[in-house]
């Protein structure tokens, strides 16, 4: 990805010859963004054609390093954070070095349903909005004879083992939302067994949401989960692909904010405005962008996914972010401890659990019934309870990981102890299900 994207050549030749570029470029605006350039590009260039002579200077940087960028003591460089990391602007917002409270949000209301659509001090302000759903390509579901899947546990199905695209929390940005999104939807007990299954089921995917996409397209899988606006930009340019919302999903917000430090300020509030006015919302319409608008009026006479202002029961609308954002380090790291780390154990256990189900089906008793309860209990078991997943000090332990190695050890050994207990668990349940195959099964508790 670009760094620093500004007329460089141009401006040090005039430099170079001894000329002032302050009436040359004229006003100048430094954006720091994650998000990706076609996304960027298109609107930095409507918002410099709007505003001859307006000089906008993209920096790119991932939420993690935009974090480190920015927090640095004393940091002045850059005008406005621009990208789809809530978390990341909390964690700006908590250190006090965003005030956006001069950018223009006319006609955008606070909220839509009970999803915020600003920080309460204004802070930092929503510009887009996505969800979470199911890719997949129909003629690969007619050829396996099964349905196209609509809900999450459509993706369970054994036949789609390792069919199904996956992206791991601790690697994709959107991830955490969108396990939180089925955990808030379905409970935590329930929620994470079915997240358990997905994972024993999938192919998990170390990198974003495009990739997702393009294993679905290329006929690697036949289904993937990810974020609308990948599967929406593939979609019109493949339109045998279908995609679809499940019940249970979350959603993801992106920002814009004015930095506190912003040293060219008054550029930095004219293009934060900008990308909340109609106009810039309208762009987000576009082919290669199809990410959801936050103005109500940019949905009139423009196509996108959703309009949430006419459709306020829609899931993705119930989603607590601030509950999302609390938890976010400790659902990855229990993530990778359940599913990433022991893949093959859990689809081991899982296979055994469905077929032992299979050959039960025509001959069922009450022992056998209970055999596979209880082997099923033992798969969901979890090490960690919600409230205690929300804790502060939890989350601190693994939110500092990357940068204290004290904070990497205690974290390392928490998600070993969680691997543990999971292993323990699925070898009892393995147990209770070979003694249902020899028929030694009496249905009491492990």
């Amino acid at each position: 990805m670009p760094t620093f994207r500004s007329v460089a050549f141009f401006l040090s030749a005039l430099l170079a010859a001894g000329l002032s570029t302050a009436g040359v470029c004229g006003e100048r605006v430094i954006v720091l963004t994650s998000y990706p350039e076609e996304v960027f590009s298109r609107f930095e260039a409507a918002y410099e054609h709007a505003h001859p002579g307006v000089d906008v200077e993209v920096l790119w940087r991932t939420p993690h390093d935009a974090l480190e960028h920015l927090s640095r003591t004393g940091n002045g460089d850059v005008d406005v954070f621009w990208a789809a990391s809530p978390r990341t602007f909390r964690s700006l917002a908590d250190l006090g070095l965003l005030d956006s409270r001069d950018v223009d949000r006319s006609g955008i209301p606070d909220s839509v349903g009970p999803l915020p659509l600003v920080d309460p001090s204004h802070r930092f302000h929503a510009f887009e909005l996505a969800s979470f759903g199911i890719v997949s390509d129909p003629a690969a579901f007619a050829a396996l004879g099964s349905r196209v899947p609509g809900n999450w546990s459509d993706l369970t199905d054994p036949r789609l083992e390792n069919r199904v695209g996956f992206p791991v929390p601790s690697r994709v940005g959107f991830a955490t939302a969108l396990v939180d999104g089925i955990l808030q939807a379905t409970g935590w007990r329930e929620g994470w067994a079915l997240i358990g299954r997905l994972g024993a089921n999938s192919r998990l995917a170390l990198s974003g949401g495009t990739s997702i996409v393009d294993d679905v397209r290329n006929g690697h899988t036949a289904a993937g989960v990810t974020i609308d606006f990948f599967a929406q930009a593939a979609i019109a340019k493949e339109h045998r692909l279908e995609f679809r919302h499940p019940a249970a999903a979350g959603s993801s917000l992106g920002h814009a904010a004015v930095l506190r430090s912003a040293p060219h300020r008054a550029g930095a509030v004219r293009f934060v405005s900008f990308l909340l006015s109609p106009e810039g919302q309208h762009l987000l319409a576009e082919p290669g962008i199809r990410r959801i608008a936050i103005h109500p009026a940019a949905h009139q006479g423009a196509r996108f996914p959703l309009d949430p202002y006419q459709d306020l029961a829609a899931p993705m609308l119930r989603f607590d972010t601030d509950l999302a954002a609390a938890r976010a380090p400790t659902v990855s790291a229990l993530f990778d401890a359940l599913v990433t780390r022991r893949q093959h154990a859990l689809r081991a256990a899982w296979r055994a659990w469905e077929q032992a189900r299979r050959d039960d089906a025509a001959s069922s008793t009450p022992a056998s019934m209970a055999a596979l309860g209880e082997a099923e209990d033992l798969l969901s078991r979890l090490p960690l309870t919600a409230e205690a997943a929300g804790r502060a000090p939890l989350r601190t332990i693994f939110e500092r990981r990357r940068s204290s190695p004290e904070a990497e050890a205690e974290a390392a050994a928490i998600e070993s102890s969680w691997t543990a207990f999971f292993d323990e668990n699925a070898r009892l349940a393995l147990e209770r299900l070979a003694a249902l195959r020899t028929g030694t099964g009496t249905g009491s508790k492990p």
